[in-house]
């Protein structure tokens, strides 16, 4: 009994870490498989808080990347096309901007309602297999892993201008939401 006890202890202690992103200008890596996708976005900041983190800003140019499982759904002219047999999702820890993936796509995406991302119809194509836009020195982004209503997982980052990256990470578990 003492050891299924230790064994679900750990197992509560592991699910409840935050998660932690490295963010390089070729990808981002997480210490936590990717399962859900998330919303990159360029932002347009006009405050930061004391540690220099993006607090209020606009959002600019943004893209979803996701599952490539969840675009099969989707019947909208793409480049990655039905395969004769489909590989099965396995949720990585890293994604490259800049090389294929078969596990992941990337789409153009608009302001749904209530600050939720869709995707954009209007383009005329919908999944990319890589990164669809630039990423531009000394220009903010977000990286919004938030899937769920309590919970807030963001991290910021900027390109500088010697091609450091500055990264801030947020997150945050709001209780009785």
């Amino acid at each position: 009994m003492n050891r299924f006890l230790y064994i679900i202890t750990l197992l509560i202690i592991y699910g409840c870490n935050n998660p932690s992103s490295e963010i390089t200008q070729n990808g981002i890596k997480r210490n936590k498989p990717i399962q859900d996708g998330f919303d990159l976005v360029e932002i347009f900041v006009t405050e930061f808080n004391e540690e220099g983190r993006p607090m209020k800003y606009t959002d600019g140019q943004s893209v979803f990347c996701g599952p490539t499982d969840g675009f099969a759904k989707y019947r909208i002219k793409s480049d990655y096309g039905q395969k004769d047999k489909e590989t099965p999702f396995m949720a990585q820890r890293k994604i490259m901007f800049f090389e294929n993936s078969e596990n992941y796509k990337w789409a153009f995406t608009k302001e749904g309602f209530a600050d939720i991302k869709i995707p954009d119809y209007s383009n005329s194509k919908m999944a990319y297999d890589t990164l669809p836009m630039e990423l531009k020195s000394n220009q903010w982004y977000v990286l919004n892993f938030s899937n769920a209503s309590n919970i807030i997982d963001k991290v910021f980052f900027r390109i500088k201008e010697n091609r450091e990256i500055e990264q801030y990470d947020y997150y945050k578990v709001k209780w009785g939401v």
